[in-house]
């Protein structure tokens, strides 16, 4: 569960029953009462034995644990936890930011679960379809000056989504900015479209080589294209890793890039 345990988990997801948590990953109650053992203070407090006062730790079985595969040998409910895990670990590190540095802070953000509340309807091709981001984040940049909002939509990539998909979003994506529902629904005119993905560089340069196809079919000038940049992180997704380092890409430049200060 890449370091997590299911109780965090189950408050991220915003599930209150643990039995859903337990069916996405086909986890037993032997793996659950190891997390609980681990991550509860309560079961953490060493106790005695009846002969002569030793301290002692209750005797848990290791988690079951899954062998590792390909993004398209995962069964969709683990695509989905895997998703799920990565992109609250990309929230996590943007909320612990302001630790870092207090150049930058995140003054609000709003998950995909509110999102999904108020999905942006578009069409492609004659068929209609919604679009409903991972996140919007709204970060600030404090200065001597007074403070500058940075806001972005993330899009964390989900490994096996194919050009047609892909370019599927980018095109919602183009007609969210161009009719500037965007500004109605955040508040906001400066916008960036942020994919990150762990997948690497070969990642990137796909993700990218496919925005560039779909905005130049549509006709989008370049000042609109800009707007899509992309992030080749790496684990752990601490702050400064993901936020502070040159790790991010847009259209036009073949080098990394710093995000917040583009």
């Amino acid at each position: 569960m890449l370091g997590g345990d299911i109780y965090t988990l189950q408050e991220l997801l915003g599930h209150e029953d643990i039995a859903t948590i337990k069916n996405y990953m086909h986890l037993n109650d032997t793996l659950v009462q190891e997390q609980k053992r681990k991550f509860s203070p309560g079961d953490n407090v060493p106790f005695s034995d009846n002969a002569g006062g030793r301290k002692v730790q209750s005797d848990f079985r290791e988690p079951l644990k899954r062998k590792q595969g390909t993004g398209r040998g995962k069964k969709p409910q683990i695509k989905f936890i895997d998703h799920a895990l990565e992109l609250n670990g990309v929230l996590i590190s943007a909320i612990r930011l302001y630790s870092y540095t207090p150049r930058f802070s995140l003054a609000s953000f709003i998950h995909e679960r509110s999102l999904k509340r108020l999905p942006y309807k578009a069409t492609w091709q004659g068929n209609s379809f919604v679009l409903i981001p991972d996140a919007f984040l709204d970060f600030r940049l404090h200065t001597d000056a007074g403070q500058r909002q940075l806001p972005l939509l993330l899009e964390h990539d989900r490994e096996t989504e194919e050009q047609y998909h892909f370019r599927h979003r980018i095109h919602a994506y183009l007609q969210f900015i161009q009719s500037q529902a965007y500004v109605r629904q955040f508040n906001t005119r400066p916008l960036t479209v942020a994919f990150t993905t762990l997948k690497g560089i070969k990642r990137i340069k796909q993700m990218r080589e496919w925005v560039r196809s779909e905005t130049a079919s549509m006709g989008i000038p370049a000042a609109t294209a800009n707007v899509f940049v992309f992030g080749a992180l790496s684990k752990p997704l601490e702050p400064r890793t993901v936020w502070l380092e040159p790790c991010w890409y847009t259209l036009q430049d073949g080098e990394p890039t710093f995000l917040l200060e583009m």
